[in-house]
């Protein structure tokens, strides 16, 4: 069965998008704090990284923080030599073992 969005300005990235938009709710406030403490990333750092996970790729991100694409760019640029990472999947990576670390710490 195919889905009846009634914004018809809605492209198809947008339509597979909003499956994805709960992962981030999933993520305890502490683990978040405990991710933003671990690499020293900033509020607008920790935005575009949960807006990642919401699924939006850079351009999205831009638009709905109203920013600068190169703006974004530059972000991802930072977080991922604070995180010592080369690109967006491995920068999910390391942040979902960061959390698993501070979950292992939590059961002690």
């Amino acid at each position: 069965m195919t889905p009846i969005y009634l914004n018809e300005s809605v492209n198809k990235r947008d339509k597979c998008n909003q499956s994805n938009h709960n992962v981030v709710m999933l993520i305890s406030k502490a683990k978040w704090n405990h991710v933003q403490k671990s690499y020293g990333f900033t509020e607008r750092q920790m935005q575009i990284l949960k807006l990642l996970l919401d699924g939006l790729d850079s351009d999205r991100i831009a638009q709905r923080l109203k920013i600068r694409y190169n703006t974004v760019k530059a972000h991802f640029g930072h977080m991922y030599k604070r995180a010592g990472v080369q690109n967006k999947a491995e920068l999910i990576m390391q942040l979902f073992n960061v959390i698993h670390t501070y979950n292992k710490s939590k059961n002690r």
